[in-house]
């Protein structure tokens, strides 16, 4: 009996530690690792659901800039993909379009004869 009562206590102990652990390390700073402080709390309806965004920075400044331009130099990336995308896009449609065109002409040349 005492056994199983301590491996309980063992089990409940390790879950709450790893919840506490949870909690401090869900914002940390990508770049040194200190806790993130929240900047900006807003609140609002996208169709029906309420939405929080919380906007939080590093405690050091230096750091916090740095980040910035790390996160503007992805989302750039990310832009120059869709771009990318986009104009593939285009290319296979285009071609797509010559290749049916061209077996029309084929079709309309083999019926004539």
């Amino acid at each position: 009996m005492e056994e199983e009562e301590i491996q309980e206590a063992v089990v409940e102990a390790d879950s709450e530690e790893g919840d506490k652990m949870a909690d401090q390390n869900t914002n940390l700073c990508i770049r040194c690792g200190k806790q993130r402080v929240v900047v900006k709390t807003e609140k609002e309806y996208v169709n029906s659901s309420l939405v929080y965004t919380t906007i939080t920075s590093c405690p050091d400044d230096t750091c916090q800039g740095f980040v910035n331009v790390m996160l503007d130099k992805e989302k750039l990336l990310r832009e120059k993909i869709v771009e990318n995308h986009e104009r593939e896009k285009l290319i296979r449609e285009k071609r797509m379009r010559r290749g049916r065109i061209r077996r029309k002409l084929l079709e309309n040349n083999h019926s004539i004869k």
